[in-house]
């Protein structure tokens, strides 16, 4: 919960942070999207899967305070789901997804999780073309373009994309195209995925956006 509360300390001001000593705080927000999503795990096939869509209900007066900066407080919700996910051991269907509403029926300082199992939208039936574009920035090479919308990385011969580095691990990571961004999942690497010089479990990223397997760094490109 620190690193939560750290990010959530980049997203605001000090000024905006002094009006939740009173209300409804993201962290608390936080805590409790955690407590739905180790509520919802069920074995399924031999793994333990949880929610990944979370409704977050507040007062409209306790909503309006995130009026000015709900995107990016989603975001960081969304990126610490994924964070306690991998920590518990628990397979998501899609990346986490959060959103926040208002509801006059949830008291002050109060508010409502509902938690949902959906898989992401098979977005590759109608896509041609290229669908991703890796641009090489930690060593000199070609542009790398995937026409997949969901595609393996890994030093073993039966990734979409193999790259052949001993930093690589043999199933290192998956890309999907999801709209106008891309899902990033580490696949248990050894030497980890990374997006924007953070190492990630599962994140969202957007064209211009750097990512790395282990050391080999590339700029992500979104057609």
């Amino acid at each position: 919960m620190d690193r939560l509360e750290q990010a959530l300390a980049r997203a605001i001001d000090g000024s905006i942070a002094a009006t939740f000593r009173l209300k409804v705080r993201p962290a608390d927000i936080g805590r409790r999207l955690e407590l739905a999503l180790l509520d919802s795990r069920r074995t399924s096939v031999g793994r333990v899967i949880g929610a990944n869509e979370f409704v977050v209900s507040l007062h409209p007066a306790d909503h309006a305070e995130f009026a000015s900066w709900e995107i990016a407080l989603a975001r960081e919700l969304e990126n610490w789901l994924g964070e306690i996910a991998f920590r518990h051991g628990v397979t998501l269907l899609a990346l986490p997804k959060v959103v926040l509403r208002s509801d006059a029926e949830v008291g002050r300082r109060m508010m409502r999780v509902a938690a949902a199992f959906n898989e992401a939208p098979a977005t590759g039936a109608n896509v041609s073309g290229p669908v991703v574009r890796l641009v090489p920035l930690s060593r000199p090479g070609n542009v790398i373009v995937l026409t997949d919308c969901d595609t393996s990385v890994g030093r073993a011969p039966g990734n979409d994309l193999v790259i052949s580095a001993a930093e690589i691990s043999r199933e290192h990571a998956r890309l999907r195209r999801v709209g106008g961004e891309l899902e990033v999942q580490d696949l248990g690497s050894r030497n980890g995925t990374w997006v924007n010089g953070t190492r990630v479990t599962m994140q969202r990223a957007r064209s211009g956006d750097e990512i790395a397997f282990s050391t080999l760094s590339f700029r992500l490109d979104l057609p």
